[in-house]
C-alpha cells in the first residue's frame, strides 16, 4: 500500500531508523508532532524524494545534522516548533531548494543559525518565535533573496538591531513583536514593505524621517509600546500609508505634521491614549473625510471639560472653547552661580508656561540655536535649563531663551559674564593636582550630584617626586 499522508503524531516514538520509510516513496505528509525524538540521523528521510510537509515539532530534538534533508528537494513546509535545539549543523537544510516556510519557535538557540539559513534560497516565509536570542548579528539572514514575510516574535532579550542585520533582503512584511527594543530599526534598505509592526516593544519615540523613501508601506503597527511621542516628519516619505495602528501607548498627542502633505491614510488607531484634546488635534476633527478609528475609540483625557468624551463626539461650540493652545509666556529666568568664573560649572535657567507646555531652546551670543538634541559644552535640559559644563571667557554675552508650542513663540534674554582667570590663576588651574571632569553629572531634579575626579600632575610635579625618591633611596643604601 503507497500512501501520501502518514500521520504518526501523538506516539512514543523515541527515535527514527536509517530507511524507516523507503517502500513509501509517494508519500507527501508526514505528521511526526509530539513523540519523543531526540535525533533525526542522515537516513532517516531516505526515499521520501516527493514529501512537501514534514512536521516533526513538539519532540524532544537537540541538534539537526548536516544533510539530514538531502533527498527533500520537493518540501515546502518544514514545522521544527516546541523542540529544544540549541544546535543547527551549517548545511543541516542543504538541499531543501523548494522549501517556502519555516518556523523556529520555542527552542534554545542562542543565535540566528545564519549558516544553515544561507542554503534556502526558495524560503518566503520565516517565523522565529519565542526565543531566547540577544542580538540580531550583521546580515543574520543573507542568502534569503526570495524572503517576504519575517517574524520575530516574543524575544524578550533583543534590544537592539545593528543598522545591518536585514540588509540585502526584499521583504515586503516586517513583524518585531514582544521584544525589549528602545528604538525603532533602520528599515530604509527595506523599499518593498508593505507592512510593519513593531508592536509590544520599548519604543519611546518615532523619530522624524525614519520612515523617508517607504514608498509602498500601507500599515504600520507600534501598538502597546510605551510610545511618548512621534516627531514631525515621523511618516514622511511613507506616501502609501493607509493604517497607522498606536493604541495602547502614551501619546499626549500626534500632530498634523507627523504625515506627508498627500497621505493616504484611512485608518488611524490611536484608543487608550491620554490625548489631550487642544489645536494639535483639531486637523482630525477638521479632516474630509474623517478617519476611521477602529473598535477602540480615541478619547480626551485633558482639558478637563472634555475628559472622558471620545474624539468623534466633540462639536461645537466645545471645539471652538476647548481645543485651542495658548501663546507660550516666559515667565521667570535666573543664572547659577550668580557670578561665574572661568571654569566652573553654570546655568541659565528659563520657566516659561503655555498650553500645551512650551519646549525651551537656546540662542547664544554667537547665534547657534542650542535645544535638548544639541550635544557639546552647552547643554540644555528638558527642564529648560542651559547647562555649561565648563565656562569659558568667550561664553560671555545675551542668550536668548527661546519657549514654543503650536499656538507661537516667547523669547526673554539674559546676559551672562564669565570673570576671565588671570595668567597665573589660569596657569595654577590647569596644573592643579584634582580637578571635576567634564564628565561631571548634576541631576536638577533629585539633587542628587555626581563626580568624576581624575588626578593630573604637571610636568614639575613629577620630576620633583622622582628627584625625591631617588634621594631616598641612595641614603639608604
Amino acid at each position: 500500500l503507497l500512501l501520501e499522508e502518514l500521520d504518526l503524531s501523538n506516539n512514543l516514538l523515541s527515535s527514527v531508523e536509517p530507511g524507516s520509510f523507503r517502500a513509501q516513496p509517494r508519500l507527501r505528509s508526514l505528521q511526526l508532532r509530539s513523540n519523543q525524538l531526540t535525533l533525526l540521523p542522515r537516513g532517516a528521510l531516505a526515499g521520501l524524494s516527493e514529501l512537501t510537509l514534514l512536521d516533526v515539532s513538539q519532540n524532544r530534538l537537540v541538534i539537526l545534522l548536516d544533510y539530514g534533508f538531502e533527498e527533500q528537494r520537493r518540501l515546502r513546509v518544514l514545522e521544527l516548533s516546541d523542540n529544544e535545539l540549541v544546535f543547527i549543523a551549517p548545511r543541516a537544510f542543504s538541499g531543501l531548494a523548494s522549501l517556502r516556510s519555516l518556523t523556529l519557535q520555542r527552542c534554545n538557540l542562542s543565535t540566528v543559525p545564519t549558516h544553515a539559513l544561507a542554503h534556502l534560497h526558495g524560503l518566503t516565509s520565516l517565523r522565529m518565535r519565542d526565543l531566547g536570542i540577544e542580538e540580531l548579528q550583521a546580515h543574520a539572514f543573507k542568502g534569503l533573496p526570495r524572503l517576504k514575510h519575517l517574524e520575530v516574535d516574543r524575544w524578550p532579550l533583543l534590544e537592539g538591531l545593528p543598522t545591518s542585520a536585514l540588509q540585502g533582503l526584499n521583504l515586503s512584511t516586517l513583524s518585531i513583536t514582544h521584544t525589549n527594543l528602545t528604538s525603532v530599526p533602520v528599515v530604509t534598505h527595506l523599499p518593498y514593505l508593505t507592512h510593519l509592526n513593531l508592536s509590544y516593544s520599548r519604543i519611546r519615540v518615532l523619530p522624524a524621517g525614519w520612515l523617508r523613501g517607504m514608498g509602498r508601506l500601507e500599515v504600520v503597527r507600534v501598538r502597546q509600546s510605551n510610545l511618548l511621542s512621534v516627531e514631525p516628519q515621523a511618516f514622511q516619505g511613507a506616501s502609501s500609508l493607509r493604517l497607522l495602528d498606536l493604541c495602547y501607548n502614551r501619546l499626549s498627542t500626534l500632530e498634523r505634521s507627523v504625515f506627508p502633505a498627500s497621505e493616504a491614510l484611512q485608518t488611524l488607531l490611536i484608543g487608550q491614549n491620554p490625548l489631550v484634546c487642544d489645536c494639535r488635534l483639531r486637523w482630525l476633527l477638521e479632516r474630509t473625510p474623517p478617519l476611521l478609528y477602529g473598535d477602540v475609540q480615541p478619547e480626551c483625557s485633558a482639558p478637563a471639560p472634555l475628559a472622558g468624551k471620545p474624539l468623534s463626539y466633540l462639536v461645537e461650540p466645545q471645539i471652538s472653547r476647548y481645543v485651542i493652545c495658548t501663546k507660550p509666556r516666559v515667565v521667570s529666568m535666573a543664572t547659577y552661580p550668580a557670578q561665574v568664573e572661568e571654569g566652573q560649572r553654570a546655568w541659565l535657567y528659563c520657566s516659561a508656561d503655555g498650553a500645551p507646555p512650551p519646549s525651551v531652546s537656546w540662542l547664544t551670543p554667537h547665534r547657534r540655536h542650542i535645544t535638548t538634541k544639541s550635544t557639546g559644552r552647552m547643554v540644555v535640559h528638558t527642564n529648560g535649563s542651559l547647562e555649561f559644563r565648563m565656562a569659558e571667557p568667550q561664553d560671555s554675552g545675551m542668550y536668548v531663551c527661546v519657549a514654543s508650542n503650536p499656538a507661537g513663540n516667547a523669547t526673554l534674554s539674559v546676559t551672562l559674564a564669565i570673570k576671565s582667570l588671570g595668567i597665573r590663576d589660569r596657569t595654577l588651574y590647569a596644573n592643579r593636582s584634582f580637578f571635576f571632569d567634564s564628565d561631571y553629572n548634576n541631576s536638577l531634579i533629585n539633587g542628587t550630584e555626581e563626580y568624576t575626579i581624575r588626578v593630573v600632575l604637571d610636568f614639575t610635579t613629577i620630576l620633583v617626586s622622582t628627584a625625591m625618591g631617588c634621594l631616598s633611596f641612595l641614603g639608604v643604601v
